[in-house]
């Protein structure tokens, strides 16, 4: 199974039942929670080895619109399900919907110290308006500033070309690129695509959807783990999505009338066997700004393996390595700038 592969759906209304799940299998799951007793059932029902991503916001039962209720809701949560839920994704688009960046790294902070006792991994909400970079960028900064332990940014990418397709410059640009201006914004942690798709209609057909998602997970399964840990398709089914999201504007595996899209083959095809490994052919690259940078820092590198794992050979902006002194050096192509994380990022 790939180890990224992951699925959108909603435990409350629209979800696989355990012959479909057992069919796709997932890695991961991600749903928004409403009620937990939903949450439960899905569990219940859940594929060995498939794992859930809870969204918990506003909405999940006991919160309300000003999250007066956070506290007493994730402390409930965790006593619920611990050992149960792998990952909690704590606010959901929040940039789009104009909730203060306060807010946000508080929802977060509360989740952390709660629910990271008892198992559970801790995202940022993810982010997906105009500045979406800006956004994440000051949540982030925030929350390290504030010693908040997280374990990951989530950022939903929708609009970009997987692996040049449909084409290259695709509205917004390459999925791979996205992932890692996330994972720079986010200050080094883990980025986890808890959303990403693409309406039929854009990409010129069911056929065309079912290619760009092969390509999708076939880049996810490219990144290294510390970089990407789950790319979540959006989605399960066209009742997923919102009224207006149907026809030639849907997403789902799954049309509205029940038909299942030749995408559904493609998931259940190409979620297995991959390794967190390197895409065969890619080559050890590094930027001449890295070695410069290891040097005025008093570093050398850890290995002589200088590698670039983000995506596709030969399309890669970006190229990686370590020094001995646990030291992570990004060198960034586009820009000629080379970026220092330290081994407790």
């Amino acid at each position: 199974m790939g180890s990224r592969t992951g699925l959108c759906i909603n435990v409350g209304a629209t979800r696989p039942d355990a012959a479909e799940a057992a069919d796709l299998h997932p890695s991961w799951v991600r749903t928004i929670v409403y009620r937990f007793d939903d949450l439960d059932r899905w569990l219940n029902d859940a594929p060995n080895g498939t794992q859930t991503i809870a969204l918990l916001n506003s909405e999940t039962e006991g919160v309300g619109n000003e999250y007066h209720g956070w506290p007493d809701m994730v402390h409930a949560f965790a006593n619920r399900f611990a050992g149960r839920v792998a990952a909690v994704e704590a606010t959901n688009e929040w940039d789009l919907l104009g909730i203060p960046v306060e807010t946000v790294a508080w929802t977060a902070s509360v989740a952390s110290a709660v629910l990271r006792p008892h198992g559970m991994k801790v995202l940022l909400g993810s982010v997906a308006g105009s500045d979406w970079v800006g956004a994440l960028t000051a949540a982030a900064t925030r929350l390290r500033a504030a010693g908040v332990e997280l374990d990951g940014v989530c950022a939903h990418p929708y609009g970009h070309a997987a692996q040049g397709y449909p084409r290259p410059g695709y509205y917004f640009g390459e999925v791979q690129d996205a992932v890692m201006t996330a994972h720079i914004a986010g200050g080094g942690l883990p980025v986890w695509v808890t959303e990403v798709g693409v309406k039929i209609g854009e990409v010129g057909g069911e056929d065309e959807q079912a290619e760009w998602l092969r390509r999708l997970l076939e880049l996810a399964e490219g990144f290294p783990q510390h970089v990407l840990a789950s790319m979540c398709f959006f989605a399960y089914s066209d009742l997923n999505g919102a009224p207006s999201e149907r026809g030639d504007q849907a997403f789902g595996l799954v049309a509205e009338d029940g038909r299942r899209r030749p995408a559904w083959n493609t998931f259940a095809a190409l979620n297995g066997g991959a390794e967190d490994k390197m895409p065969a052919g890619t080559g050890y690259i590094v930027g001449p700004g890295v070695l410069g940078k290891m040097r005025e820092l008093g570093d050398q590198p850890a290995t002589d393996e200088l590698y670039h794992p983000y995506g596709v050979p030969g399309k890669s902006q970006y190229s990686e390595t370590f020094g001995k002194s646990g030291r992570r050096y990004i060198y960034l192509f586009d820009g000629n700038k080379t970026l220092v994380f330290s081994p407790t990022t």
